[in-house]
């Protein structure tokens, strides 16, 4: 799987700073991982058995638990 990244500057977006660094694909195992959605600040994975794990912020209800709790990666 290519994994490419974007970089965002959440905390303060009026700021502008240059990257001395070209972000380029990475080429990673992600073990039983087929898919990955990833968001500013959470991540959801659907493996190859078809179940998918979210974890990060859950303030505004995006890992889809039907409540607003962050959860861990563990």
């Amino acid at each position: 799987m290519i994994l490419m990244s974007q970089v965002s500057y959440i905390d303060n977006p009026l700021v502008v700073e240059e990257l001395d660094d070209v972000v380029s694909p990475v080429d990673v195992d992600t073990g039983n991982a087929n898919l990955l959605d990833v968001g500013g600040s959470h991540a959801c994975a659907v493996g190859v058995d078809r179940n998918m794990k979210c974890w990060g912020n859950g303030s505004s209800g995006q890992l889809g638990l039907g409540n607003t709790q962050n959860v861990d990666n563990d």
